[in-house]
């Protein structure tokens, strides 16, 4: 997400493509922006998981963008996120999540991952059951313990192929050191 890094300036991305080809450095993961900031300290979603489509494509449009990098740079893998915190499931999603895997397989050929959300729609349970009824099996897990919700048990991994370790204290995702928040 921009401002961590601003994927809108191609000479900054050659820049940093060029650090990893100066350092032989194995090829990095690209996590795909799912917000924008506005002002400070305030955001703005980037979901193609919105409500009206004008949202939607605003943000498929950011995440073409940020797989820019991908033609000068060669990724492991990109981790995506399925809608926003909080947002309730509905059917209908699975079809929008469909078309982002969709536009970003068709846009940049890269192995995709997504990532487990504070959601009911990209939760350890939705995930593999929308994979399996989009018939995405090339589409993989990526397992963030910080976002996990307390009072879960820890899920089976099956699928998964990375994981983000990180805490938290319970009350939002802050992205803390292991063992420096409340999950168990």
């Amino acid at each position: 997400n921009r401002p961590h890094w601003d994927y809108h300036n191609r000479s900054l991305g050659k820049e940093l493509a060029q650090w990893f080809h100066d350092n032989a450095i194995a090829p990095p993961f690209l996590h795909l922006p799912f917000y924008e900031q506005t002002g400070r300290g305030q955001l703005r979603w980037l979901s193609a998981l919105a409500d009206n489509e004008h949202d939607r494509e605003r943000a498929i449009d950011e995440i073409k963008r940020a797989l820019e990098f991908t033609d000068i740079q060669p990724v492991a893998h990109v981790v995506a996120h399925l809608g926003i915190p909080n947002q309730q499931f509905s059917p209908l999603l699975f079809e929008y999540a469909y078309s982002l895997m969709r536009h970003i397989s068709e846009f940049s050929g890269v192995t995709i991952l997504i990532e487990n959300s504070r959601n009911e729609v990209a939760t350890m349970k939705r995930i593999p059951e929308f994979l399996t009824l989009a018939q995405l099996p090339e589409i993989r897990i990526c397992y963030d313990t910080g976002h996990r919700r307390l009072e879960e048990p820890l899920p089976s991994l099956d699928g998964v192929s990375a994981i983000h370790l990180s805490d938290n204290d319970g009350s939002g995702v802050d992205h803390l050191w292991p063992f420096e928040g409340g999950v168990n």
